[in-house]
């Protein structure tokens, strides 16, 4: 039991029964209600809610980091991946799930990464 419940409890009755406090039940709708009303009630809802909510973006980023990228087993390529086109202003990857999406967009990174003169290439390609 809370230190402010017992201090009601103890408040309100003398009357004990076993090593249990006897209150009355209005008395007890009662102090609930104003304990309800209090300001700090909302807030730590508020702050119950906003922690919930973080919990939540947490586990997803969590959940997120641990998708791996499975690459084939072949050399760096100097051509964009399979699937993949890139022109000015204009990046399309083709994909049939997840995975793939991913491995794509990987793959892409690496060609750019090795080769950053490729994008210098088609912007002067205009």
């Amino acid at each position: 039991m809370s230190h402010n419940l017992c201090q009601f409890a103890a408040s309100v009755t003398n009357d004990s029964v076993s090593r249990e406090l006897a209150v009355e039940q209005r008395e007890l709708v009662r102090w609930l209600e104003q304990r309800i009303s209090d300001p700090q009630v909302a807030v730590e809802q508020r702050r119950h809610e906003a922690v919930i909510g973080r919990v939540v973006e947490l586990k997803a980023e969590t959940a997120a980091r641990a998708v791996r990228i499975v690459l084939p087993d072949r050399p760096p390529s100097m051509d964009l991946p399979e699937g993949v086109s890139l022109q000015p202003g204009l990046l399309t990857v083709s994909f049939d799930n997840e995975q793939q999406l991913l491995e794509r967009l990987f793959l892409l990174a690496r060609v750019l990464a090795t080769q950053p003169q490729f994008l210098s290439s088609l912007s002067l390609s205009r």
